[in-house]
């Protein structure tokens, strides 16, 4: 049996193999207002720590497409003008958000400038936000989460967590800040079950939807009306009595 080498066992690191560059981000560039319409579905404190942050991927079709999910639902947009060249999660803090949504229909861009996430408005910085905002982890791909056309059914069908509907209201007022007909939402449900996700759709931005996961919940309520709206009509439908006069 041949005995292994020292060199072998612990090879000289000075041959090692070089380590992979860095993946360099500082190209990213994508549109604040598509941005912060998808922060109000990010994780707060999860101890999955990348559900923390918005993903952003580059699109087959160009541009790239942003993400946020607590796990629970998702909000999803394509920015059709974005520059991404690789997949990157990143940290938003408050202050930035809150850059994000000043002035949201003037253009601001949220962009990477030396490994630092920035809020830009043409060439004058807004925001800088300290410190490293990449997040090392794998992130829900948003192809398996956003349910095929095909099986989707207008119309919310089943039980819905109320909290998850009312980030979708958030979303619509961050897309329409005036309001009127545009800051509405059009829902979807797969298959019409009411044990399946829904899909939110906003008018005033037909690029975005979210996915809600379904809430199994023991005491939810199967029955279309309560039993005193029955019991009234069936007294107004009775004949007058004397009694009644």
């Amino acid at each position: 049996m041949k005995i292994a080498s020292a060199a072998e066992i612990a090879p000289d690191a000075s041959k090692a193999a070089p380590a992979a560059p860095a993946i360099s981000h500082d190209k990213l560039r994508v549109s604040a207002k598509l941005v912060a319409l998808v922060t109000p579905f990010m994780a707060t404190s999860d101890i999955r720590y990348y559900l923390n942050g918005i993903s952003i991927r580059p699109h087959p079709a160009g541009g790239a497409v942003i993400c946020a999910t607590n796990g629970h639902v998702l909000g999803a947009v394509h920015d059709r003008s974005a520059i991404c060249e690789h997949d990157v999660i990143l940290t938003i803090t408050p202050a930035t958000v809150a850059a994000l949504k000043a002035r949201i229909n003037n253009g601001r861009e949220l962009v990477l400038r030396h490994g630092r996430v920035a809020v830009m408005e043409g060439p004058t910085e807004i925001a800088l936000q300290p410190g490293n905002p990449v997040v090392e982890g794998i992130f829900p791909a948003y192809q398996k989460v956003i349910p095929p056309a095909e099986r989707l059914v207008p119309g919310l069908a089943g039980h819905y967590n109320t909290a998850y509907i009312a980030l979708v209201d958030v979303a619509a007022k961050i897309a329409c800040p005036k309001a009127g007909p545009s800051r509405s939402a059009t829902f979807f449900s797969v298959d019409g079950k009411p044990d399946t996700s829904a899909v939110a759709r906003l008018a005033a931005e037909p690029d975005f939807i979210a996915v809600l996961m379904p809430q199994r919940a023991a005491d939810a309520v199967d029955d279309a009306l309560p039993l005193w709206v029955a019991a009234a009509r069936v007294k107004q439908a009775a004949p007058a009595t004397a009694a009644d006069a």
